[in-house]
């Protein structure tokens, strides 16, 4: 559990990161870069959102099941005395 909230986490901060520059790259620094390279900014922003969507959703998973082992452990304890 502990590695795939570790990959979450990382994969939320990178896709994040991804996106906040693709917008940079697309709308305020457009001058700065090539036609091809706004086009490819503009790609990558729905890109980033999906990898945005799908590690946060991975991240809720396992806390959640994290959660249900405390919740697990916590109810054998107390069955237990």
């Amino acid at each position: 559990m502990k590695r795939l909230l570790a990959l979450s986490s990382w994969g939320l901060s990178i896709s994040v990161l991804g996106f906040f520059v693709s917008v940079l790259m697309a709308y305020p620094w457009a001058s700065r870069f090539s036609l091809m390279g706004q086009v490819i900014a503009h790609i990558t922003i729905p890109l980033w959102a999906a990898g945005v969507k799908l590690f946060y959703v991975l991240r809720l998973n396992v806390l959640r099941n994290i959660e249900k082992g405390f919740n697990d452990l916590a109810k054998s304890s107390r069955n237990a005395t």
